[in-house]
């Protein structure tokens, strides 16, 4: 019999939790040889889950938002560490991302050993970039974002992103 895995929001469940406790550890006094007592073990837990989740692919829009919320976790977690490479699970839900980008806004990627190289994909990261493009100030395309104004716009690890191409059509700009 084949094992059951857990579905993507399980583990989303499982990461919270094991984030909550691994946070409540960070806030505890350390040992006298400067360590807080169970706190690596806790942590190795949070990256065995993000593990799960990279290895778990997603299926739904609500799929790719839980795979943002876990990269963005272990983007915080790892902020300080400079010269960082990212981990194999951290690539993986990268790529998960992109092509569900991909997917749900109708581009294709071409296939793997073709001539043809891909067509670069314009992004605009961030309500700054987006405002600076559509001529708005930084706050107001946050509120336009966040009320879903920009509807070809997708968060990904906690950040605006949107097609420069799709968001002149948005506007009537081509």
């Amino acid at each position: 019999m084949a094992p059951i895995h857990p579905s993507l929001s399980a583990l989303a469940l499982d990461l919270e939790r094991a984030e909550a406790h691994r946070a409540a550890l960070e806030t505890t006094a350390p040992s006298y040889d400067g360590n807080v007592p169970g706190y690596d073990a806790a942590l190795s837990h949070c990256w065995s889950i993000l593990d799960q989740i990279a290895d778990t692919r997603a299926t739904s829009l609500a799929d790719l938002r839980i795979l943002a919320r876990a990269f963005s976790w272990s983007a915080r977690l790892l902020d300080d560490e400079p010269y960082r490479n990212p981990s194999e699970g951290e690539m993986k839900i990268v790529r998960q991302l992109v092509t569900g980008l991909l997917d749900a806004s109708g581009l294709e990627l071409p296939a793997s050993g073709c001539d043809q190289k891909p067509e670069p994909i314009d992004l605009l990261w961030g309500a700054a970039e987006i405002a600076r493009v559509i001529n708005r100030t930084p706050k107001q395309v946050f509120h336009m974002l966040e009320s879903g104004h920009i509807p070809p716009a997708r968060k990904v690890g906690g950040k605006w992103v949107v097609g420069r191409k799709e968001l002149a059509q948005l506007i009537g700009v081509t």
